[in-house]
């Protein structure tokens, strides 16, 4: 009786480690592969997709914005861009980008002042 108890303590162990070092590989795969992929050069500042295999790109190569399109197996060149016409990221002081131009403090304030009336 016990002897099984004890084997099933040990089996939910190793599987809970065998988890853990899955989730501590994955976190260190995907780091590394997104320090790899990052470049001072070339960034993609916005991705709309158009259908399941076809997007439509901003592309920021230097100072120079441009349009592409992809596809399974193509990426077309539409047009160079004009950087007044878009509406670009904030960029923090550690050259990040930020998708959202809306403080979140501001977005906080708007939720207490709504629940403070209610």
């Amino acid at each position: 009786m016990t002897d099984g108890i004890i084997k099933l303590i040990v089996s939910i162990l190793i599987f809970v480690f065998v988890l853990v070092l899955t989730r501590i590989t994955t976190v260190y795969i995907a780091k590394l592969q997104r320090t790899g992929m990052m470049g001072d050069n070339i960034s993609v500042i916005e991705t709309q997709r158009l259908s399941n295999t076809k997007c439509l790109h901003i592309v920021k190569i230097g100072d120079e914005y441009f349009a592409l399109a992809t596809g399974k197996d193509t990426v077309t060149f539409i047009s160079k861009l004009d950087s007044q016409g878009l509406k670009l990221p904030l960029e923090d002081p550690n050259g990040e980008s930020n998708k959202t131009s809306i403080p979140f403090a501001s977005i906080l304030e708007k939720f207490r002042n709504k629940q403070d009336k209610e």
